[in-house]
């Protein structure tokens, strides 16, 4: 069986850039403010979360392809394929791992200055 990276005809470094970019844009679908972003693309609970997400969307990737061994599938045909199969991830969230981000933020509405 071929890997994703020989389906799709890429380099390590390239399937590394290609799944940071999914992260980093998973990390800002679900978050509203740069510092929400910075927690979340820096937790190693939802990162092992987004890791066990793709894993099984590349295990549906391999499930599509594999029966395609002809000369006439592309690796543009197999990117297609897997975009459609690891955008999948950007229908879930996992809410508990999130609300324990939200939930650690400052307090609101401290004053800065006093009036007398």
């Amino acid at each position: 069986m071929k890997t994703v990276k020989q389906k799709l005809d890429i380099t390590q470094e390239q399937y590394e850039s290609m799944i940071w970019n999914f992260y980093s844009n998973w990390c800002e679908s679900v978050t509203l403010t740069p510092k929400e972003f910075q927690q979340v693309v820096a937790n190693s609970a939802i990162n092992a979360w987004f890791r066990m997400e793709l894993t099984n969307s590349e295990t549906e990737f391999h499930k599509l392809t594999d029966c395609y061994t002809n000369e006439n599938v592309t690796p543009k045909d197999f990117e297609r394929c897997y975009q459609k199969c690891a955008t999948t991830i950007f229908n879930y969230r996992p809410m508990s791992l999130l609300k324990q981000i939200k939930k650690s933020k400052a307090p609101q509405n401290i004053k800065v200055f006093t009036l007398n």
